[in-house]
């Protein structure tokens, strides 16, 4: 996660608000995070006063106190019971993944040969046994590190990506459902929890181990029946290598297996199995079928069953450690009434009661300049109109678009820069980052105008804050008041 975001300490009874099926602190985070998408697709926080003041009153961060509203309104929207069948499908495929595993294990015992008496190559038997798991475990090793090295999330993967297309590809399941705006809501927090948080891609990580587990373990309980039932010999044989090298590759197999006591074979018989040897004897075929039973929980059950547990205990403690990005729009728009304004420490003793000659703020507010036609307009994340005889720089919806408008401003010399402002999009960190470096680098009059048919869907206090905020950012940007203007016709 980035370094910039906050961690979730909390104490999961110390809430006052009743959850009726989440009650781990990572469903919390995944209510987190269903809850922001369920905001910002609707445009705009609920409010509620008793809420908020509970809020305030039992958590002293910001990112406690945006997942405590957000379990608080989870629970009369009626998102719980969405999240708790999201939850109920992973313990669904956690099962599915231990049956199919088993059933392909023991799939794989059939490669022991029959006969009377079968003979059975040793490395062959080992490797097909073997060799899926130990390559792909090595693979996932390999991606952990990868991403250690990176030094982010999944968010930007391909692997999140993917997802996130996924996602964004099943609208039919949203439409069938009485409720699609949740239902979407819900798919895409689950999406986030297992693509950009650790406790998600931990337990997805947990998944996948599960299943060669089972598959190692299905795999040991075939070839235990067929060696119960058959008399197998196996043997080795070799162009290139001689019975010492095979000797040493078996002893370097035989070695962990020796550290738990189990019978290992020697040197002798190893000499003793190759292809042209005689056929082996009741003791010796005995030890090779126990080696190979061995060797398949050494190297196939042990390695998943640790990956396991580790996986498990690392998202146990991830969850007790999550974290939220406030730089997300659904998070930016809660510090105002999340992180009030704290009250002056301090009161000034001999006040200057001079009556300020400063005009009043709100006869300052209603001097709105005309809006000049022809100058530059560009859009923020959302299509607007543009008048006749302006040049139009398109919309801004990532940075490659702002480098481009940065560059357009840089080698023309229009007279004035319009920046539109929608209705339908809630302004945050990033856009005010954008907008301040944009007055910065024009070098002329900067307007924002505020439109769109966002208007009419929102209520009047919705629109009334939303106008607020766009006006706020304007004022931390460097536009001045005057050049500001609304338009919600």
């Amino acid at each position: 996660m980035a370094a910039g975001r906050l961690e979730l300490r909390a104490n999961m009874a110390a809430t006052p608000f009743p959850v009726r099926h989440l009650t781990s602190v990572s469903d919390l985070q995944l209510q987190t995070l269903a809850w922001r998408h369920y905001e910002e697709a609707r445009g705009a926080p609920l409010r509620d006063a008793q809420i908020e003041a509970d809020v305030l009153r039992d958590a002293a961060d910001f990112s406690r106190r945006v997942a405590l509203r957000a379990r608080a309104f989870s629970a009369r929207v009626g998102l719980d019971p969405h999240l708790q069948r999201a939850r109920r499908r992973l313990r669904q495929a956690a099962v599915l993944a231990v049956i199919v595993g088993v059933v392909l294990g023991i799939g794989t015992a059939g490669l022991m040969p029959d006969g009377t008496p079968a003979r059975a190559n040793l490395m062959d038997m080992l490797a097909a046994l073997l060799a899926p798991n130990l390559l792909a475990l090595l693979l996932w090793l390999l991606l952990q590190l990868a991403g250690s090295l990176r030094g982010h999330g999944a968010a930007g993967s391909w692997f999140g990506s993917a997802l996130r297309h996924l996602i964004d590809h099943l609208p039919d399941a949203a439409g069938r459902s009485a409720a699609p705006d949740i239902t979407r809501a819900v798919q895409r927090g689950v999406v986030d929890y297992y693509a950009t948080t650790l406790a998600g891609r931990l337990h997805l990580a947990s998944l996948s181990h599960l299943f060669w587990l089972a598959l190692a373990g299905g795999a040991m309980l075939g070839c235990w029946w067929l060696l119960t039932l058959r008399q197998i010999d196996f043997y080795w044989g070799s162009t290139l290598l001689g019975p010492e090298v095979v000797a040493q590759v078996i002893d370097w197999l035989a070695r962990p297996v020796g550290w738990l006591g189990l019978p290992v074979p020697d040197a002798a018989d190893v000499a003793a199995s190759r292809v042209d040897a005689t056929a082996q004897d009741p003791a010796l075929r005995a030890r090779w079928g126990w080696f190979l039973l061995a060797t398949l929980g050494v190297f196939g059950v042990l390695p998943r069953l640790l990956a396991l547990a580790g996986c498990q205990g690392l998202a146990a403690w991830a969850s007790r450690r999550p974290a939220i990005d406030p730089a997300q729009p659904g998070y930016w728009r809660l510090r105002p009434f999340l992180l009030p304004a704290a009250a002056p420490a301090s009161r000034v003793l001999d006040p200057d009661d001079d009556r300020s000659h400063r005009p009043p703020a709100a006869a300052q507010a209603n001097v709105t300049e005309a809006l000049p036609h022809a100058a530059a307009w560009l859009a923020l994340e959302r299509p607007l109109p543009v008048p006749a005889g302006a040049t139009d720089l398109g919309i801004v919806v990532d940075r490659p678009a702002q480098q481009r408008v940065l560059a357009a401003l840089a080698a023309n010399a229009w007279p004035a820069l319009v920046v539109q402002a929608p209705l339908a999009a809630t302004p945050d960190r990033g856009l005010a980052q954008f907008v301040t470096a944009l007055v910065a680098a024009a070098g002329r009059p900067v307007h924002l105008h505020i439109a769109g048919a966002a208007a009419a869907a929102l209520a009047p206090a919705d629109l009334a804050a939303r106008i607020e905020d766009w006006r706020a950012l304007a004022l931390s940007a460097g536009i001045p008041p005057a050049c500001v203007s609304v338009a919600t016709a």
